[in-house]
């Protein structure tokens, strides 16, 4: 009767081990779905999340013109980084300055089909916004009067006549050039040549260069000009980007003063592709064409002269 007991209670340890055996081995697999499956998971939704991003600041560039085309684009990055087209839901804002982005795709699961999880939807959604832009590094010396601007007509961005320049009967001495980050012809010229390397901000008042400073205008816009070897050669309607063509323009709030040092302020920025310089003599017209696009930096809810800067919000 002993020996029977302990056969009883060996067969008792033995199905005690198999449970203890089974359940460490379901724990096992539970972990092993979450470790394989969960780390599937988070790849593709970083991957999403990257999809629409990229999708997002891609869309928003073709804002506020050309909503339709900003959907057209933020789906084609969307397929190009892989999401599936039936994955891609593009909501536009009615003032057509944001679009939203949701991707999603459907994931096979592997070792948690076991407990009965096949498929699981991931999804990914990113903002992005466009505005004016509120600072500007690299701006050429040129203070253009606030005005409205159309797309592809050229402009005047400085201006100075080989008469008289009479204005109630004196003479004019500032002709829209500004004093940025010093005085004097060879800085001027410099600025147009090379941009500002200070950042200026809407609000900022700028001190005027007066004088004709036309030599220095023709030598900088020359130079600038020159430094375009792009080939095909660009134009205002097909340019590299970051072209020496292209100049950022402070917008200033009225006419530049007409007689002697003042100030100006400041309120936006503009881009222009640089067309020439034309006069003879002491004269001096530069001109540009008003172009729009987006550079990187500060975007607000301000006044809007075509040069902006996009983010992601959210």
């Amino acid at each position: 009767m002993r020996w029977r007991t302990s056969m009883g209670w060996l067969r008792d340890e033995r199905g005690s081990i198999a449970a203890i055996l089974a359940l460490a081995m379901g724990v096992l697999l539970s972990m092993t779905a979450l470790v394989v499956d969960g780390g599937l998971l988070y790849l593709v939704r970083a991957r999403l999340a990257d999809a629409a991003d990229a999708s997002a600041l891609a869309g928003v560039q073709e804002l506020p013109e050309n909503p339709e085309e900003a959907e057209l684009v933020a789906r084609d990055f969307a397929s190009r980084n892989g999401v599936p087209a039936g994955g891609v839901v593009v909501n536009i804002s009615d003032n057509w300055h944001r679009i939203e982005v949701e991707v999603s795709q459907t994931v096979n699961l592997m070792f948690a089909r076991l407990f009965g999880f096949r498929q699981v939807e991931v999804k990914a959604k990113s903002c992005a916004r466009v505005g004016p832009v509120r600072a500007v590094k690299g701006a050429v010396p040129f203070g253009v009067e606030r005005q409205a601007f159309e797309y592809g007509v050229q402009y005047t961005l400085n201006y100075v006549s080989n008469d008289k320049d009479r204005e109630n009967g004196r003479h004019r001495g500032n002709f829209g050039a500004l004093a940025l980050g010093g005085t004097g012809g060879g800085t001027y010229r410099d600025n147009i040549k090379y941009g500002y390397s200070g950042t200026l901000h809407v609000g900022d008042w700028v001190e005027t260069e007066p004088g004709r400073m036309a030599g220095p205008t023709w030598q900088g816009v020359e130079y600038r000009i020159n430094q375009c070897d792009h080939v095909p050669g660009c134009s205002w309607n097909s340019f590299v980007p970051g072209c020496p063509r292209l100049v950022y323009v402070p917008i200033v709030d009225s006419a530049i003063p007409p007689k002697g040092r003042d100030y100006v302020q400041i309120v936006g920025f503009a881009a222009f592709f640089l067309e020439g310089v034309e006069g003879h003599g002491s004269s001096a017209r530069v001109t540009g064409t008003f172009i729009r696009t987006v550079i990187e930096g500060e975007c607000w809810d301000g006044e809007d002269f075509g040069l902006r800067s996009c983010r992601l919000v959210e």
